[in-house]
Parts: C-alpha cells; sequence; structure tokens
C-alpha cells in the first residue's frame, strides 16, 4: 500500500492521520520558527511513517449541529 492509499483508508474509516518526516538544515541561533509564516522547511523531507488516530466526536457534536 501506498501513502495516498493508505491515507485513502484511514480518512474513508474515520480516522485523522499524521505524517512523520525529517530533513537536517541549519538555522541561525536563536531563530524563531513560525507556523504563520512558514518559515521552515515544507521541501526535500525523508517521509519516516504516519499514524493513525481516532478521534471520536464530542458528546455534545450532534446538539451542535442541530443548531
Amino acid at each position: 500500500m501506498d501513502f495516498q492509499d493508505a491515507y485513502d483508508h484511514f480518512g474513508n474509516h474515520g480516522r485523522r492521520v499524521i505524517g512523520f518526516a525529517k530533513r537536517t538544515f541549519i538555522a541561525p541561533a536563536g531563530f524563531k520558527f513560525s507556523y504563520e509564516e512558514l518559515n521552515f522547511p515544507l521541501h526535500n523531507l525523508t517521509f519516516y511513517g504516519m499514524s493513525a488516530i481516532m478521534d471520536p466526536p464530542r458528546p455534545d457534536t450532534a446538539e451542535a449541529i442541530r443548531q
């Protein structure tokens, strides 16, 4: 099973999928990485694997949808 097949399989069964990857690089001392600025490497990563987790709806989900 390749990555996309596994991702689709778990997603179709109500699972959230988290991927793990690594890239070695040199950042200046004290550099602050920011998700908002996306100032970190997004390409040339080595994929290590994925984990599928269950994230069941909260008990109040049905009521929130009705509203």
